[in-house]
């Protein structure tokens, strides 16, 4: 879920980094801060920051101090990482706020009660990314593995401190199809009943082409339509739109998110793919998404870029 109504602290930039490959962080609480004339840019993975970590494929720690107005006080505060890893175990302040597993998926802890307001607080990121047949992918060793990418490790996407409401959408769920059916869940966290407001717009958010307005919701609630004069979304013509969804408690907005969606069918039958009812022919690219220097994250101009080139080609897909 994308939003403009909840505040962000962006955490991108310089960090302090540290290598550790003898296992010992944890056990000399480098949790708590660790000294270090190492740094490192986030996002981007490690490994070809510095020629002396490119092979390396262990534990780091990551160190950075960011400052949180008073101004959020009250608010819930998420700590998030688009993408880190392989294993990630996060500390504020010195105090532990969670664990993930795999490099590729978002992930997010509560810390608003481990933040100072009005005062700098100190995050600390380890980072484990030691190769191992029980991970996924599976790997024995760097250049023993059952994938044909390097084996990044680092704090690959962007992180930041965001803050919602007591309040707030905690989850949404789209399903389209090409006929203009929409099918919407909307889960909610929140301890007393809110009103939900559901809008479509187009994709320059200028027009309203269909809006709902839900009373009195408690956890979650779903909805159904048919929109007329949808255009279907392809290759040829990507025609998007906004979904935006809103949750008001006595009137005032507490929380706003949107998500772009397409309306389309994707379906197998006889051998074939077809797309909004005609049979597609894919042709494209296994696309791993590194590049040099900033390993697994890319940048959004080369992003661009390959788009266009994929086009030009006459491409229509790609896998990652």
């Amino acid at each position: 879920m994308k939003s403009w109504h909840r505040p962000k602290i962006s955490l991108e930039g310089f960090w302090s980094f540290r290598v550790d490959k003898c296992g010992v962080g944890e056990k000399e609480s480098w949790y708590k801060g660790f000294e270090s004339n190492d740094l490192i840019y986030v996002p981007s993975s490690w490994n070809e920051q510095n020629p002396d970590w490119d092979q390396y494929t262990h534990i780091v720690w990551y160190q950075k101090r960011f400052y949180v107005p008073k101004e959020f006080e009250g608010k819930r505060a998420w700590l998030v990482f688009d993408g880190a890893g392989y294993v990630t175990k996060v500390w504020v302040n010195g105090q532990f706020v969670g664990e993930h597993e795999g490099s590729f998926t978002r992930f997010k802890f509560t810390v608003e009660d481990k933040l100072k307001l009005g005062d700098l607080n100190l995050i600390v990121v380890e980072i484990d990314n030691t190769p191992s047949i029980y991970r996924l992918p599976p790997a024995k060793e760097l250049n023993v593995t059952a994938f044909d990418f390097f084996h990044y490790g680092g704090i690959h996407r962007k992180t930041y401190v965001e803050f919602t409401d007591k309040c707030f959408i905690n989850d949404v769920a789209v399903n389209m199809k090409s006929s203009g059916d929409l099918k919407l869940s909307v889960f909610l966290d929140c301890d007393e009943p809110a009103d939900i407001k559901v809008r479509l717009m187009d994709k320059e958010f200028e027009k309203v082409l269909h809006d709902y307005v839900v009373k009195s919701v408690e956890k979650a609630f779903r909805y159904s339509v048919r929109i007329q004069g949808i255009r279907p979304w392809s290759p040829e013509k990507p025609n998007l739109y906004n979904l935006v969804i809103e949750l008001y408690i006595d009137d005032k907005l507490k929380d706003s998110v949107y998500e772009r969606i397409g309306f389309r069918d994707v379906e197998v039958k006889d051998g074939k793919i077809y797309l909004n009812g005609r049979p597609l022919f894919l042709k494209g690219f296994g696309r791993h998404e590194d590049f040099p220097v900033t390993g697994k994250y890319l940048p959004g101009s080369v992003l661009v870029r390959d788009f266009y080139l994929m086009k030009k080609i006459g491409a229509n897909s790609f896998r990652t």
